[in-house]
């Protein structure tokens, strides 16, 4: 390397005075990063430097001037290589100027311009203050993907291809770049356009794709216009606020904001959970950390698993791994439903809190669609209707999706019409005392039950059954483990026996009551598969204390009617005593004109007038 030097100095039993004057015209690059310290030459030793290098400058020390080195330098035609995949920065050229004293510091680059293939980069930089830089950089490029992952890959990234053209003025303290880019601290104007953008992240089978979208900065806040965005089967528009986007796209564990409106015609709910949780079952969270959004959605058509559901509206929040959907409306398995739901991912589980409104929601596709709830009491084989519920739920599940039975607690209202009830075990055990034919498949015209699960019991209250075969009554509980304590009225027009001992003498008395229906009560308990079935005297004293209570209530409103009826007469009565009194006597006028007149009553004959 060619540098040339002049200057004096001034030395005693100290330096007090220094003056050098420095020249390098034509330095080759690769000598002088040869010159680098080795914990930057490791950094950087994938990569290969040529071209030419100048510098000019000076240093200036005085004990009473304290000191400074300035100095100008540039490069032409430079190129830079990175040699695991030979890609090139080609016809690099810059200007650039450096002090740094005890009083001030700075780096001013500009003219800077380089091409990365045929993509060309442009703009200028400045750092003041080496102590707190600050920072004030403009960029103006048009790039693709494809290149600069070439030229410095990101390990997280399998695939990026698509054309970015970005104007960026950024200006800041660097120590806020990062975690306060959108505060007053840091300016940013900003206008990207993105084109036919395909990522595609390691572990990941299907990529993120989008299609085109306009972002602008300005005033501290990211807008984002028309973001087209396809995974797998699924897509969505955006427009909102969306800062950090860029960071979110080159890394995946970088925090994403968003704050506008998302409609879609399709989200697959598959395409964006890591596959990793579906093949290896890792317990990754469901909801991530570096995800904020505030949504106001429209969603076509939306499916997990076996779920289903169109024409969804309403608002999305998610924050610190936490999300509240409300206002939710939406179509789904023949019928409507309005739904709330909180849940909550920190830590290995997702609590999930929901409120729901069902209307007209056909009763087997619900099952089916949730797998059933988890439990095999009744599975969506065995029923059919149309539903309407009013249902609070609260729950947890792993980050697996796999339930922990004992955290569920479930209650609503519950309405099935044009209801039937294939194969239930609970009326199968009664074949010994009805045909057999006749339970194994229930026709219902309206069920009505209250349902509440917890402690991994289903309770639920007296609830009626009406059906041509039979009409009961049933009510008791029915737990995960298929132990059941059922309390069954069983109402039969016709009874139909099986075997030849009676209903009589199987369970004593039968009541009859004033439509002349057989009434019989049943308990069954025990395990549905071999379930006890005895008498129910508790069930027997309950329906007596139901008809005295109704019987006194009887009584009650009769006595309520005889009194009204019996005030009814006296009242009758006394007005007309007191007509009579008043037609009885009467005041007769005197008979002279005397003075001191006198009053006579009379008994008042039929010939008299009324006075």
């Amino acid at each position: 390397m060619a540098l040339d030097f002049n200057g004096k100095g001034i030395y005693k039993d100290s330096l007090e005075n220094l003056e050098i004057n420095f020249t390098a015209p034509d330095m080759d690059i690769a000598s002088v990063i040869s010159l680098l310290p080795k914990t930057i030459l490791t950094n950087i030793d994938d990569y290969k430097s040529t071209g030419n290098f100048y510098a000019i400058g000076g240093l200036n020390y005085s004990l009473k001037k304290e000191w400074n080195i300035k100095t100008a330098f540039g490069i032409k035609n430079g190129e830079v290589t990175y040699k695991p995949k030979s890609t090139k920065l080609t016809s690099i050229n810059l200007e650039g100027d450096f002090n740094y004293s005890k009083l001030a510091s700075g780096l001013n680059l500009k003219n800077v311009n380089l091409k990365l293939n045929n993509d060309e980069i442009e703009g200028s930089c400045i750092i003041k203050d080496f102590k707190a830089p600050y920072l004030k950089l403009i960029t103006q490029a048009k790039v693709h993907l494809e290149n600069l992952q070439s030229f410095y890959p990101i390990d997280t990234i399998k695939l990026a291809k698509g054309e970015i053209s970005i104007y960026s003025n950024l200006e800041g303290l660097i120590s806020d770049l990062k975690s306060k880019t959108f505060s007053k601290l840091v300016k940013l104007k900003l206008e990207a356009k993105l084109n036919n953008i395909e990522v595609l992240f390691k572990g990941d089978e299907s990529s993120f794709v989008l299609e085109n979208c306009l972002i602008l900065a300005k005033d501290r806040e990211i807008e984002v216009k028309d973001l087209k965005l396809k995974k797998g089967d699924s897509d969505f528009e955006l427009n909102g606020k969306l800062p950090g986007i860029f960071n979110y796209i080159i890394d995946s564990k970088s925090p994403l904001f968003m704050e506008g409106s998302l409609f879609s015609n399709y989200i697959k709910f598959e395409d964006f959970i890591p596959k990793q949780i579906v093949s290896e079952k890792q317990n990754s969270a469901i909801i991530p950390l570096n995800i904020n959004l505030a949504l106001k959605t429209e969603i076509k058509k939306l499916s997990y698993s076996k779920f289903l559901a169109e024409n969804i509206s309403g608002q999305i929040d998610i924050k610190n791994q936490k999300a509240m959907i409300s206002d939710i409306t939406l179509k789904t398995m023949d019928g409507e439903a309005q739904i709330e739901i909180i849940a909550n991912n920190i830590g290995d589980n997702l609590i999930i809190d929901l409120s729901s409104k069902i209307n007209g929601v056909n009763i087997k596709q619900l099952f089916k669609s949730f797998n059933n709830f988890g439990q095999s009491i009744i599975i969506d084989e065995q029923i059919k209707g149309l539903g309407h519920a009013n249902i609070n739920l609260s729950g947890k599940w792993n980050n697996r999706l796999e339930s922990d039975l004992k955290s569920i607690k479930a209650s609503g209202n519950i309405s099935i019409e044009k209801g039937e009830l294939i194969n239930f075990k609970p009326l199968m055990s009664l074949s010994k005392y009805l045909k057999i034919e006749d339970l194994m498949h229930i026709r219902f015209s309206t069920l009505e039950s209250k349902i509440e699960i917890k402690e991994l019991t289903i309770n639920f209250p007296k609830t009626a059954i009406k059906n041509s075969v039979l009409n009961l009554e049933l009510e008791g509980t029915h737990n995960f483990d298929n132990i059941i304590d059922y309390h069954i009225r069983l109402l039969i027009s016709e009874l139909k026996e099986k075997r030849k001992k009676s209903k009589q003498e199987e369970f004593g008395d039968i009541e009859m009551d004033i439509e002349d229906k057989r009434t019989i009560f049943i308990r069954m308990k025990g395990n549905i598969d071999n379930p006890k079935i005895e008498y129910d005297f508790k069930g027997l004293k309950s329906k007596i204390k139901e008809d005295i209570i109704k019987e006194k209530q009887n009584w009650k409103d009769l006595k309520e009617q005889f009194k009204q009826d019996i005030g009814l007469i006296k009242k009758d009565t006394l007005d007309k005593r007191n007509k009579a009194t008043q037609n009885k006597f009467e005041l007769e006028k005197p008979k002279n004109n005397s003075l001191k007149p006198t009053l006579e009553l009379k008994k008042k004959t039929e010939d008299d007038d009324d006075f």
